[in-house]
């Protein structure tokens, strides 16, 4: 099956056809120094290394003859140490990551070169930026949009902010990215997440395709979980977008209002049917259809008859005169209920004051008491009617001639006299206020009867009120109802209008996910294409390669009578996927910035021969542009296995080649 699948693809274009819109990489770095100070005098510096666009060898050069093999005890340094990845530290640094070691290799440096600084020539989309980062701490990093290293290292330069030439890179990088924050956590994608991938650590040895920094390097850069690293590899491939999961997203949005509409209908058409009948019953006649124009005028009309009616029949229940009427009665029984309780006050206040009188009378009285009520009286029966004061002013003789004895008789008489017209007077009073206590008593039950009348005429009329305020409610019911009939119709058509319009939409969201799925299935079988046609360029013609995008994941395989695995197998594989995605790049689909960083991806059980190849593939991508053009991408390898002789000159070879058995050939030129 392996070899009928082979057979089908040996069919495929493998040409590699750059886009021309995409002519030169979105980064890339032309130069790159390190220096003693911050100054542009030779003195101060300690590297200088020029790249060029294409592939770029830094080669740490084995001792003569240790490729044959040096006996025991015999120098083997020469390639290993030798800076290396320093080289490649510098240059992730520059492209913004956080630190440019591991933190033993920081501070050996900063002692090195306490003042020191790393300096780059790098282009962002063709524009020039010269990048300055220290070694220090404390010092501040800047660029400058120049294409003169010189001008940046001028002390009177108008320096930027070095978060102004990170904006620039995470713009040309991630400007088309067709996904834009990862699923789970919503955050953004960015410049930050990309670098690892195209830098990787040489401490990871590209044995896992989504390993890419070791937690020994210190590196600082973002953690990212796999599921999150998985999607950043396909939204740079653009094996995904969001577009085709917000078209999604909204379907399913759509499909969901359409089933809310379509269960809706039927419960709308019931319920307007139902608050039909309850309109007819109870106006009491039949109505014209829904869908007749008449239908709500008919319903208004024969609710304000119906309104006018029961108003009027209100209005006369009410009765507000005959409770005047019996208010004025009230008023009136209160009013002689009053008078009455005032004459039997009267009479009570007389009796009282009689009863008192007579209780004085009927007791012993003093002397004075007797003399004070004979002075008080008139002359007796046979004498003149002057009174006694009077007399005897005038001299009258009988006054004075009138004996003690008579005076006390006399006195005594009147006082007996009197108590008994007292009595009299009292047993009158006592039977008056009887019947006036009685006329009271009737009196108060007239009150009583009114003012329960008048009450009872204020309940009745608060009822009446209130069934009244509650036929305003009933009227205001029955012309919402008719509403809700006269609606009901219109929220139907609407309904019905807005499912039909649902199903066009779903229809289309559905042809553009299916398209937008075969584009990505399409780009996933070329990417696959792609990959099986480098595989076969480093292992040979009989083995097949498959790039595979199930699910989230990415699952890489070579098939040779069946499925290898060996550690340089991985490696082969992960090195295919990487220039793979910068191929897909050259040619126009995905992300990838078009630069590319490997710190020697030799395995040790990888032959020789088999690593050489990987820089002939580089090589053969390099043409693909033509004769006389600039490769559209960056390739920077770093190795201590010779490239192949061809390779060892400029432009591919870097000056200089280190060696790590003499201090001044190594990157730093001394031993740290």
């Amino acid at each position: 099956m392996e070899k009928q699948l082979r057979l089908i693809e040996m069919d495929a274009d493998t040409r590699i056809i750059p886009d021309p819109h995409r002519r030169s990489p979105a980064v890339w770095i032309q130069e790159l120094r390190v220096l003693r100070e911050l100054s542009d005098a030779e003195e101060h510096l300690v590297r200088r290394v020029v790249l060029h666009r294409g592939m770029n060898i830094l080669w740490a050069k084995p001792a003569d003859g240790e490729t044959e093999g040096t006996g025991l005890f015999e120098d083997s340094l020469s390639g290993h140490a030798a800076g290396k990845t320093t080289f490649c530290r510098f240059l992730r640094h520059i492209l913004g990551e956080a630190h440019f070691g591991d933190e033993l290799l920081r501070a050996e440096v900063r002692v090195r070169f306490p003042r020191g600084w790393v300096v780059a020539h790098v282009f962002i989309d063709d524009d020039p930026w010269v990048v300055c980062r220290p070694f220090a701490v404390g010092a501040h990093p800047f660029a400058l949009r120049t294409s003169i290293i010189a001008e940046a290292l001028d002390p009177d330069a108008q320096r930027l902010d070095f978060d102004k030439y990170l904006d620039a890179l995470a713009s040309a990088a991630l400007r088309d990215l067709p996904v834009r924050q990862f699923s789970a956590s919503r955050g953004p994608i960015l410049w930050d997440h990309v670098l690892p991938w195209i830098a990787r650590d040489q401490e990871c040895h590209f044995d896992r395709l989504i390993e890419w920094r070791d937690a020994s390097t210190d590196s600082r850069s973002p953690q990212l979980d796999a599921t999150e690293r998985h999607l950043l590899l396909r939204a740079l491939l653009k094996l995904v977008s969001d577009e085709e999961d917000r078209e999604r997203r909204e379907n399913e949005e759509r499909l969901s209002r359409r089933k809310a509409i379509r269960a809706e209908l039927p419960k709308l058409a019931h319920q307007s049917q139902v608050d039909r009948e309850r309109l007819r019953v109870e106006l009491g006649g039949e109505l014209p259809p829904v869908e007749d124009g008449l239908f709500r005028e008919a319903c208004d009309n024969a609710i304000e008859e119906l309104a006018t009616a029961l108003r009027a029949q209100q209005r006369d229940e009410v009765g507000e005169p005959a409770i005047r009427a019996l208010e004025g009665a009230l008023e009136t029984a209160i009013r002689e209920e009053g008078a009455q309780a005032a004459v039997v006050r009267n009479i009570t206040r007389e009796l009282e004051d009689k009863r008192a009188e007579l209780q004085s009378l009927r007791g012993t009285i003093t002397e004075a008491q007797r003399l004070a009520f004979k002075e008080s009286l008139g002359p007796s029966s046979g004498f003149c009617n002057v009174p006694v004061d009077v007399a005897r002013e005038a001299g009258c003789p009988v006054v004075s001639s009138r004996p003690a004895q008579f005076v006390q008789a006399y006195a005594e008489k009147g006082l007996d006299e009197r108590a008994e017209m007292v009595e009299r007077i009292l047993r009158s009073l006592e039977g008056r206020l009887r019947e006036e206590q009685a006329e009271l008593t009737s009196r108060s039950r007239e009150t009583q009867a009114a003012r329960y009348a008048v009450a009872t005429a204020r309940r009745t009329q608060k009822e009446t009120i209130r069934h009244a305020t509650g036929l305003e409610a009933h009227i205001s019911n029955l012309r919402r109802l008719a509403g809700y009939v006269a609606s009901a119709r219109t929220d139907e058509e609407q309904l019905k209008a807005e499912d039909l319009q649902l199903e066009a939409a779903i229809g289309r969201s559905n042809r553009r996910q299916e398209e937008l799925r075969m584009a990505a299935t399409q780009a996933m079988r070329a990417f696959s294409e792609k990959f099986d046609y480098f595989i076969c360029a480093l292992l040979g013609r009989e083995v097949v390669g498959r790039a595979s995008f199930s699910g989230r994941d990415i699952g890489l395989t070579v098939f040779c009578r069946g499925e290898r695995r060996s550690s340089a197998i991985r490696i082969v594989k992960n090195l295919a996927f990487d220039l793979t995605a910068l191929v897909r790049s050259i040619e126009g689909y995905g992300c990838h910035p078009r630069i590319l960083i490997h710190d020697g991806p030799r395995a040790s059980d990888m032959s020789a021969d088999l690593y050489r190849k990987l820089f002939r593939l580089v090589r053969m991508i390099e043409g693909c542009g033509g004769e006389g053009t600039e490769p559209a991408f960056q390739y920077i390898v770093t190795t201590t296995e010779p490239p192949a002789v061809e390779l060892q000159r400029p432009p591919w070879l870097l000056d200089p080649v280190l060696d790590a058995a003499i201090p001044e050939k190594r990157f730093l030129g001394v031993d740290l």
